[in-house]
C-alpha cells in the first residue's frame, strides 16, 4: 500500500507545482505587460470574432458583438464623466448585459460594484453606499426594488426590457435608458483618461461579501485576482479552449463571476448563461447546449441528486464540474449517477488570499499542501481555542501550527505589493481589514489573513473543511450576516433583544438562520415582524425559526450571549416554556413536534 499512495502523491504533487509554475508565469508576463481583464478579452475578441461568447436562452452573442457592446458601454460612461477609480453600482439579474457592463466600465479605471439582486430597503441601501458609488446601472426587472429605497442620491440608469415600473422611473426621476443611448454610441475602443493608471494591480471589481465581522463589505478584487482565479481554475480542470462551461450561479457572486466567468473572458470558453438555477433542467441544458464543464456550489449537487432520475443523467457530455463546497458525503454518489470524471473543488473566499484547489479528484478535500512544502507554503493551519482565539506558543508568542488531524483555522500570508500575496481587503473599511489580519505570527513583524474558517488535514497534506467562524452562517448559496439580520429585526419588534444564529437542519447543507427575541411582557405582534422579514431581507435571510423567551442572557459587559442557545437550538425539550416557530410559506407557524418529524422525514421542504 505505501508504494501506490508514494506514486499517486508524487503525481498530485507534480500537477500542483506545474499548475503554480504555470500560472506564476503567466501572471508575471501580464503583470509586465500591464494587462487588464478588458485587454486580453479584446484582443482574443479581434482573433475570433465570429466565435460564440455567451448562451443565453435563444440568444447568441459572438465575442465580437460583446467587445463592440462593452466598448459602446464605455464610450457612453465616458461621455457622461466617469473615469479611473469611479465606482458604479450594477444591479441587475444574470444576463449578458451584466458582464458587458462592467467590462465597458473597466476599460475606464472605473471600478463596479456586483450589488446582490435579491437584497431589498436597508440591506441594498447598505450596499450601495457603503461602495461610494457615483451612479447605479440597474436592470428594467429590478426597477421597483430602486424605487422603494425613496429619494436616490446617485444618477440612475436602466437596462433591459421596459416595464411600467422603468418607464414610471424614466418619466419621474430623469432615469436614462441605456437601451436607447448606447445604439447612438461609437463602438470603438474607448479612450480613459490615464491610462497609465489602469493595469494589472488597479482595481477591477467590488464583489459583497458579509465574512466573520458583521454587515456586507465591498470586497476589493484587482485585476491580477481575477487572473489569478483564470489560470489557476483553467490548469486544475484540465480545460481546454473548446470546453462550453454552463454557469448557474449569480454572477455578482465571486465563484460565478471571477471564477467562472473568468475562464469566457480569459481563455475564450464559450458560457452558457442560465437566469436561475433550476435542478430539473440542469443536465437537459448541458445536453442541449453541448457543455462540456459546469459549476457548482455545495448545494447545487444536493439539489442535482434530488430529482428523479432520467435520460439526461448520463446523456449530457460534462466531464469536469468545478467550484466550492461539494459535500464528502455525496461526492461518490454524485459522481457515479451524473458520471463525471472531474470534481475540482476549491478553497476560497471572496476578500482572501488563503486559496487552495483539490487537484486529484480526492472525495471531500477542499485543496492539498504537500507536507514538504508546509513551512514553504503562504497559507497555514493554525490553533484556536474554543472562543475561537488564536493560540499562541507561551515561550516564543507565535502562532502554533497544526498537526494532522488537529482542526484550526486557515490563515494566508501577506506581502505588500504582491500581486498574489497581498490583502486588498475591504473598500473603505480599514477597521474591518485590521480585524482580519493577524500579526507576529511565525516570526515578528509578518502578517497572517484570518480566514474565519475551520479545517483539518491529513498526513498526505489534503485539506478538509470543518466549520465557519464568527457571526456568519451559509444557507442557500449564500453567506449570510447575523449583524444584518438582527438589525432587521430589531427594528420592527420596538427594538427588543434580539440575537440570531446558524442552526443544523438534518438533511440541508450550511445552516438555517434562527432568531431568539425577547418578550419579557409577552405583547410582541408576530404578524407584524413577519411581514417586515418577508419584505426586508432576501430569502435566504429570513430565520426560518423564531424563539420567544422572556430574556436573553447578558455578559458584564452588556453583550447578548448566543452560546447556550444556539446550541439548544429548536430542541423544544430543552426551551422550557419558550416558544418556536417555524417560517412556512411566509408565515411563522408555532412548532410542533409533529412538524419536527414532519422536517426529519423530509415531508416539509425548507
Amino acid at each position: 500500500m505505501i508504494l501506490p499512495q508514494f506514486l499517486k502523491t508524487v503525481q498530485r504533487d507534480y500537477r500542483l507545482l506545474e499548475g503554480h509554475a504555470k500560472t506564476f508565469v503567466q501572471l508575471k508576463r501580464l503583470d509586465n505587460k500591464g494587462a487588464t481583464a478588458g485587454k486580453v478579452f479584446d484582443q482574443y475578441a479581434k482573433k475570433h470574432p465570429n466565435k460564440v461568447c455567451f448562451y443565453f436562452g435563444q440568444e447568441q452573442w459572438t465575442y465580437k458583438k460583446v467587445e463592440e457592446s462593452s466598448n459602446q458601454v464605455g464610450n457612453y460612461f465616458a461621455n457622461e464623466g466617469f473615469e479611473h477609480k469611479d465606482v458604479v453600482s450594477l444591479f441587475m439579474e444574470n444576463r449578458p448585459e451584466h458582464v458587458i457592463m462592467w467590462l465597458g466600465l473597466s476599460k475606464l479605471g472605473v471600478v463596479t460594484a456586483l450589488i446582490n439582486y435579491n437584497l431589498r430597503f436597508q440591506p441594498l441601501k447598505h450596499s450601495l453606499d457603503v461602495g461610494n458609488s457615483k451612479a447605479i446601472i440597474c436592470g428594467t426587472e429590478l426597477t421597483s426594488a430602486i424605487t422603494e429605497l425613496g429619494k436616490i442620491k446617485y444618477p440612475v440608469y436602466l437596462s433591459g426590457t421596459s416595464t411600467k415600473e422603468s418607464e414610471e422611473a424614466e418619466k419621474n426621476h430623469g432615469w436614462k435608458n441605456l437601451d436607447k443611448e448606447l445604439p447612438k454610441v461609437r463602438t470603438t475602443t474607448p479612450q480613459p483618461k490615464n491610462p497609465e493608471l489602469i493595469n494589472f494591480r488597479s482595481n477591477l471589481l467590488y464583489c459583497y461579501t458579509s465574512g466573520t465581522t458583521g454587515l456586507p463589505k465591498a470586497a476589493v478584487i484587482t485585476n491580477s485576482r481575477f487572473f489569478m482565479a483564470s489560470y489557476v481554475n483553467h490548469y486544475a480542470s484540465e480545460l481546454v479552449e473548446d470546453d462550453r462551461i454552463y454557469m448557474t450561479l449569480p454572477l455578482y457572486h465571486v465563484a460565478g463571476g471571477v471564477l467562472g466567468l473568468s475562464q469566457n473572458l480569459v481563455w475564450g470558453n464559450p458560457l452558457i448563461i442560465r437566469n436561475k438555477f433550476s435542478a430539473t433542467e440542469f443536465f437537459r441544458d448541458c445536453y442541449n447546449y453541448k457543455a462540456t464543464a459546469a459549476q457548482y456550489i455545495a448545494e447545487t449537487s444536493r439539489f442535482l441528486l434530488q430529482t428523479k432520475e432520467s435520460e439526461w443523467d448520463k446523456k449530457h457530455s460534462v466531464r469536469v464540474m468545478f467550484g466550492n463546497g461539494f459535500r464528502k458525503d455525496i461526492w461518490k454518489q454524485f459522481v457515479d449517477r451524473f458520471q463525471i470524471e472531474k470534481i475540482t473543488e476549491f478553497y476560497a473566499s471572496t476578500e482572501g488570499n488563503a486559496n487552495m484547489v483539490n487537484y486529484d479528484n480526492t472525495v471531500g478535500a477542499v485543496g492539498v499542501i504537500p507536507p514538504f512544502l508546509e513551512k514553504l507554503y503562504p497559507i497555514a493551519l493554525v490553533k484556536v481555542n474554543e472562543e475561537g482565539e488564536l493560540i499562541r506558543n507561551k515561550s516564543t508568542g507565535h502562532l502554533i501550527r497544526c498537526k494532522a488531524g488537529e482542526v484550526g483555522e486557515l490563515i494566508g500570508k501577506i506581502v505588500t505589493n504582491s500581486p498574489l500575496r497581498e490583502f486588498k481587503g475591504y473598500a473603505a473599511d480599514q477597521n474591518a481589514n485590521e480585524k482580519k489580519t493577524v500579526r507576529n505570527v511565525f516570526t515578528k513583524g509578518d502578517a497572517y489573513f484570518r480566514s474565519g474558517d475551520l479545517l483539518y488535514k491529513d498526513k498526505q497534506g489534503y485539506h478538509y473543511f470543518q466549520d465557519r467562524m464568527g457571526d456568519t452562517f451559509r444557507w442557500k448559496s449564500e453567506n449570510v450576516s447575523t449583524a444584518e439580520v438582527e438589525a432587521i429585526v430589531s427594528q420592527n419588534c420596538e427594538l427588543r433583544d434580539v440575537i440570531v444564529f446558524g442552526v443544523k437542519v438534518e438533511g440541508y447543507d450550511g445552516a438555517a438562520g434562527m432568531t431568539v427575541i425577547a418578550d419579557p411582557r409577552g405583547d410582541m405582534d408576530i404578524g407584524k415582524l413577519e411581514k417586515a422579514i418577508v419584505k426586508n431581507l432576501p430569502h435566504y435571510s429570513r430565520p426560518l425559526f423564531m424563539r420567544i423567551t422572556k430574556a436573553i442572557p447578558m455578559t458584564g459587559t452588556h453583550k447578548l450571549q448566543k452560546t447556550d442557545m444556539a446550541k439548544q437550538a429548536y430542541d423544544l425539550s430543552q426551551i422550557g416554556s419558550d416558544k418556536i416557530y417555524l417560517l412556512l410559506e411566509g408565515k411563522y407557524t408555532p412548532f410542533t413536534p409533529e412538524l419536527q418529524e414532519k422536517i426529519n422525514a423530509k415531508k416539509i421542504k425548507l
